[in-house]
Order: C-alpha cells, then sequence, then structure tokens
C-alpha cells in the first residue's frame, strides 16, 4: 500500500513556531525590471541574490529536552557585535555536543530604551532586501532591534560584558531585574585586562616556573624561599584584583535589586562543574586561568573565554582548546537552564509567606471536644 501525503508550501518573510522551513530565497528585481528569475546556488555554502538557500533548512533529529534562549545586553559597540557573533556558533555547536539541549539562534539584543521582553505595541516590520554576496545568517530581521517578538519566550541567560555593564541605565535595569526575577541567570564576563590579571598570570607563571627549576639543593634555599615569598605575593595581588571587580559588581547589581552575598566562590561539586561536562579546573585563555564566581541567578567570569567560541580566523587555536571553551559553554547554558526551570516551578522568587501568616495545617486540626 503505498500512502501519498499532501502538504502546502506557504510563502512566507517570517515563521511561526510551527513551522518548517524548506528554502531561504533574498529576493532582488532586475535592475531593467521584469521578472525574478530564480536559479540553484552555485556555491551552496555562499548563495547569493535569487539563489535557492538550504542552509538553514532543519534536519531530523530527536526533539531536545529544553531549548535555551539568550539575549545580550549591548551598547552597539563593534565588540557587542563580535560577541554576538561568539554566542551565535556556542549555540550552533550545542545539539552537536549535548544533544538534549538546544539553543535558540536568535540572540535578542537589550539596548537602552528597549522594551525589551515587553509586550510589543505593534508589529516589527522587515528590512528591505539589499544586495549581499551572502545571505545572512538570520534574514529577515525586524528593523528596530526594539521592538521584541512577543511569540518568544523569555530568556534564561543574558550576556553582557563588564563595559556594557557599567554603563547601565535605569531603563535597562527593568527588563534585568524581571528576568532574575523570573529565574533567569546575568552571566557578566570581564576581559583579564579589564580585569587587571592580563600581566599578573605571565608574570606569576614565570616564577612559577623558576622555581619548578631550582631543584632541592641545599645551595638556593634562601633563593626558593624568596621566590615562594614573591609567588605569595603575586596570589595576594590577583585575589586583590578579583576582589576590586566583585566589589564593583556587586553595587551594580543594586539597581538590579540584587544583593550578592557570600565570596560566590564554586565548590566542585556544583553543576558549572559537572553537568554535562566534568571541570577540574578552568580553562586557560590566552596564559590566564579563567575566573568564575556565581551567585545564585549572577555569573561573573573573568577570561576572555567567549573569544574561542567561534572559529580562530588566526588558525593558532588548537582544535582540543576550542572544544574546551564550547564545552563549557555548554555547562553555562544548561546551568542557566536549570536555574531557570527549578525557580519557575517554584512560583519565582517573590518571597514566601512568613511563618507568621503561613496557612499552617496544625491550624487545621480541630480542637478537641469539651468534656
Amino acid at each position: 500500500m503505498i500512502r501519498t501525503e499532501q502538504f502546502r508550501i506557504v510563502e512566507k518573510m517570517v515563521l511561526d513556531a510551527a513551522d518548517i522551513e524548506l528554502c531561504r530565497i533574498l529576493l532582488q528585481s532586475p535592475e531593467t525590471g521584469g521578472t525574478i528569475s530564480l536559479s540553484r546556488a552555485a556555491d551552496v555554502f555562499a548563495p547569493t541574490v535569487n539563489e535557492l538557500d538550504l542552509r538553514h533548512r532543519p534536519k531530523n533529529h530527536h526533539r531536545p529536552d529544553a531549548v535555551v534562549r539568550v539575549a545580550q545586553l549591548t551598547a552597539d559597540t563593534p565588540g557587542d557585535g563580535a560577541i554576538a557573533t561568539q554566542l551565535h556558533y556556542l549555540l550552533k555547536a550545542v545539539p552537536t555536543l549535548y544533544p538534549r539541549l538546544a539553543g535558540d539562534d536568535d540572540i535578542e539584543p537589550i539596548r537602552d530604551g528597549s522594551p525589551a521582553f515587553m509586550t510589543a505595541s505593534q508589529p516589527a516590520t522587515l528590512k528591505p532586501a539589499t544586495p549581499t554576496a551572502s545571505l545572512p545568517l538570520s534574514y529577515p530581521v525586524p528593523p528596530d532591534p526594539a521592538l521584541p517578538d512577543p511569540t518568544l519566550p523569555d530568556p534564561v541567560l543574558i550576556y553582557t560584558s563588564w563595559t556594557t555593564l557599567q554603563q547601565l541605565s535605569q531603563v535597562a535595569a527593568e527588563p534585568l531585574t524581571m528576568v532574575l526575577n523570573q529565574g533567569g541567570v546575568l552571566l557578566v564576563n570581564a576581559t583579564s585586562t579589564e580585569a587587571g590579571l592580563a600581566a599578573l598570570y605571565p608574570l606569576r607563571q614565570e616564577l612559577q616556573r623558576a622555581l619548578d627549576e631550582l631543584g632541592e639543593s641545599s645551595n638556593v634555599v634562601s633563593m626558593r624561599q624568596q621566590l615562594t615569598a614573591e609567588l605569595a605575593a603575586f596570589d595576594r595581588d590577583i585575589d586583590q584584583q578579583v576582589q576590586q571587580i566583585v566589589k564593583q559588581l556587586r553595587s551594580l547589581m543594586m539597581p538590579l535589586e540584587h544583593e550578592l552575598t557570600g565570596s560566590g566562590a564554586i565548590p566542585a561539586t556544583h553543576p558549572l562543574c559537572l553537568d554535562p561536562f566534568l571541570f577540574g579546573q578552568w580553562p586557560v585563555v590566552d596564559h590566564v586561568p579563567l575566573t568564575i564566581l556565581q551567585w545564585d541567578g549572577v555569573i561573573l567570569m573573568l577570561g576572555d573565554i567567549a573569544s574561542l567560541w567561534g572559529p580562530d580566523e588566526t588558525m593558532q587555536r588548537s582544535r582540543s582548546t576550542i572544544r574546551t571553551a564550547q564545552e563549557l559553554g555548554v555547562n553555562l547554558l544548561l546551568f542557566a537552564w536549570q536555574h531557570y526551570h527549578l525557580t519557575q516551578l517554584q512560583g519565582g522568587l517573590e518571597k514566601l509567606p512568613s511563618s507568621s501568616s503561613s496557612d499552617s495545617l496544625r491550624d487545621r486540626i480541630p480542637p478537641n471536644p469539651s468534656p
């Protein structure tokens, strides 16, 4: 018996949640006018205008257990654009590294004056098609990034650079506070230079190598003691720089109504160290070990780890270095989703009623009848 299935092909500019993309075409009318002629792509990896683009056609795969949506606090600087690209490549790698998790490629920008994650008052319009050598990774897009897509769920992870967070205004703080109260995670990333660690760690490593090469001879006891003292001084300097960043972060979190209590130290049994990839120590980026601290829904990451999530144009970094960075990124995404999901199960971060006002089951015990 031959079973025949029927389906309808609909031309749309923006896909709904239940739609499946078969083909993408960036249309451009001929300069002389007339009918648009479609053609097969000469380069299937870089189709141009009026050519079939099948790069985004979904493949058959198992449905993931969770889908992570990421947002980015941005000031529209070139650095923010580069980070958005790196985040895209991280999300693209998630299904391969950990099929039970999927990442939404649409990274929502949060800007000053943006009503991000709130109901849009008007539908988003589309950018007109423009000639390009290669179709962009996500096209079409709303021309006004301040207008959110009301059909999308709230993000579970918001990425922000240290510089952008320092410029945060009250307008942009409101959607951040809302996402944090719903269980979302704010990932604050300061580069090793911004944290004042870029110059300290190479000197410390040089001291450590000199100490390791001294040997156990009695003739070098005084030198060993001197190097050990200098090494301890470098450790204090590094800790002082980290604590200075933490102090500033505590102040920056006050407008978001989130108090950072405790040291933020992450134990070896923390989900960031275990799920789904096991980490004994954090990756080293450009000779500087990564530092990660966490306070509930706020994660502080010191180091240029985001630069390793995408392609290396210098072709100098090893595959294992890039893969290790991506695996840590998957751990961050999974932790953010779990934090959001578990918080939602208990109704958000609103304070539970105090014991004096709660409805205790013991209060429902009927009194003993009078004799």
